[in-house]
């Protein structure tokens, strides 16, 4: 395919692999109003809540056994999306020149799982 011998973007940030950090069910109804109450008397008085969730243990490091490793599937798919952005930054930058404005390249961030 003609794609896959092009230049792709610098503008990728690949996140693949990285944790999407600590899950908190949010409270609903009389106990979410209950916990913020909470949270505002406690900020009120100055009186530290994070013991109560648990994050005074040192957070676990990232081993290098544990180091995210995509597919080929996954590397192709990535690579495509790269060229495609870089062909889209191509395409708007040239436009945004004619009219005499500066085009922002964006940045795409590749990512597993959630984010």
């Amino acid at each position: 395919m003609l794609w896959k011998d092009r230049e792709g973007s610098s503008n990728v940030e690949d996140r693949r692999g990285e944790g999407g950090g600590p899950r908190f069910p949010m409270p609903r109804g009389k106990l979410g109003l209950a916990v913020l109450a909470v949270v505002l008397v406690a900020g009120y008085y100055g009186i530290d809540l994070t013991p109560l969730l648990g994050l005074d243990s040192p957070m676990p490091t990232q081993t290098q056994s544990s180091i995210y490793q995509p597919s080929a599937q996954e590397q192709e798919l990535a690579k495509f999306s790269s060229v495609a952005l870089r062909t889209a930054e191509e395409t708007w930058g040239r436009i945004f020149t004619q009219s005499g404005k500066r085009y922002i390249p964006p940045k795409m961030v590749l990512y597993s799982g959630s984010t």
